[in-house]
């Protein structure tokens, strides 16, 4: 006998969920690059504010802040897809 119905009712999501997997990958990828650049930039921005003022520091708790949320969210995202 001869079955209409594939083994797995749900084989029309294969595709679509590559796909998203791909692009929840790449996004998340980015978003630890943006992360990444963003520390970069807050240690050159340190280095130059204690050189042009003396005894001076540069207080970012909220670009460290939203680094790390960033890198989590992606990092969530990524595990979302499992």
């Amino acid at each position: 006998m001869i079955s209409l119905r594939p083994e797995d009712p749900h084989s029309y999501l294969k595709w679509p969920r590559l796909i998203a997997f791909q692009l929840v990958g790449a996004l998340s990828i980015a978003v630890a690059g943006i992360s990444g650049r963003s520390l970069v930039n807050l240690n050159h921005d340190r280095a130059q504010v204690k050189r042009m003022v003396p005894g001076g520091q540069l207080h970012a708790t909220d670009v460290l802040t939203v680094t790390a949320i960033m890198t989590t969210a992606g990092g969530l995202c990524g595990l979302k897809t499992f």
